[in-house]
């Protein structure tokens, strides 16, 4: 007699939906972390399926697609699509089908790892202290990265630097993992978030229209 073990579904965090997915539900089934898959004794590559599957499921129950190896930590459905955070991409796929659109690699960073935001005109990806625009077409638009000066913080264009061998510990205590979000509104706002030190909370706007 033999048994088969069967992970089961959960549904994913939607933290967006314009109605897009209209009574139909996002699940998935998360990546095997109980098991590491080996071959000949070394590890299976990344790219190779490794059990997590993204379903959407009409209100009776039943599939309307799956999207096998999509990993969903956070997701969102806007405008014809399920945009999803994995652990290194955001990935678009067509609600309607359940085609994958494009897929751009958002390697995941510090402690606020899978945001994922919009404010009606772009996608918004952050990755520890930086934050990347994309289009609904999945083009790269502009990257902006935080930087401590003094006791402040300022938003910088461009991607956050690459740290050298030796990090400036400062700095890395100061835009240390969890103590930086981002948030957008409707408007077109969009606001950052800094934890000091201490616990104290600090917004600033770092965006208005434009």
């Amino acid at each position: 007699m033999s048994s088969t073990f069967v992970q089961p579904s959960s549904r994913a965090w939607t933290i967006v939906d314009d109605g897009t997915l209209g009574d139909a539900l996002l699940t998935g089934t998360a990546a095997s972390t109980v098991v590491t898959r080996t071959r000949g004794g070394e590890t299976v590559p990344g790219d190779e399926p490794d059990g997590s599957v993204a379903r959407l499921r009409e209100p009776d129950g039943s599939v309307r697609w799956e999207v096998p190896g999509l990993d969903v930590r956070t997701a969102m459905a806007v405008d014809g699509l399920v945009v999803a955070r994995t652990e290194d991409e955001v990935v678009a796929v067509d609600a309607r089908t359940g085609h994958v659109r494009w897929r751009v690699a958002v390697p995941s960073e510090g402690g606020s790892v899978y945001q994922l935001l919009t404010d009606g005109r772009v996608i918004l990806a952050s990755r520890g202290t930086q934050l990347d625009a994309l289009s609904f077409q999945g083009d790269r638009l502009w990257s902006v990265h935080v930087e401590p000066t003094g006791e402040r913080h300022v938003v910088v264009l461009g991607p956050a630097p690459t740290p050298g061998p030796t990090p400036d510990p400062a700095a890395t205590e100061a835009l240390g993992g969890d103590e930086v979000t981002w948030n957008a509104s409707p408007d077109g706002r969009l606001v950052l978030g800094v934890m000091d030190l201490h616990g104290d909370g600090q917004d600033y706007v770092v965006f208005g229209h434009g």
